[in-house]
């Protein structure tokens, strides 16, 4: 069974929160994108980085599924290159949603977690961390 939280907070320096989260038990995926504050868009960008990956859940499960069958270093290429891919239209339909609604430098962070079969892989961009909490410590990926 899995078991998580979630709970954002917009700090001590911003009046609105740009953070999104999307955690999808099922298939193994957790994310978490903070918009960068004090850049106009950063709400809209964190939510479309989250909706980009929710689209590609089950897909990426699949990936991460075929590779604890298989156990290759194809396999786990894949699931690498499907999180990068992610990553990267992800920044393209931000890119493209920023110059069509004139929000110029609209960005966020991206923290993404998928978890599975005994496995974890973990992907980022920009300056948002992972941790890892075991025995009551703290521990940075």
């Amino acid at each position: 069974m899995d078991v998580y939280a979630a709970e954002t907070d917009a700090g001590l320096k911003r009046a609105n929160n740009q953070d999104s989260v999307f955690a999808d038990g099922p298939h193994g995926l957790y994310v978490v994108a903070d918009g960068v504050g004090g850049h106009q868009g950063g709400e809209r960008a964190s939510a479309l980085a989250v909706e980009v990956f929710e689209q590609r859940g089950p897909g990426l499960f699949h990936l991460l599924k075929h590779f604890h069958e298989e156990g290759s270093k194809a396999s786990r290429n894949q699931v690498l290159e499907a999180l990068d891919s992610t990553c990267q239209d992800a920044s393209q339909a931000i890119f493209d949603m920023a110059t069509q609604e004139g929000l110029n430098g609209a960005a966020t962070t991206v923290v993404v977690a998928l978890i599975g079969f005994g496995r974890l892989f973990l992907s980022h961009v920009g300056d948002s961390r992972a941790y890892l909490l075991r025995e009551g410590r703290l521990l940075g990926l």
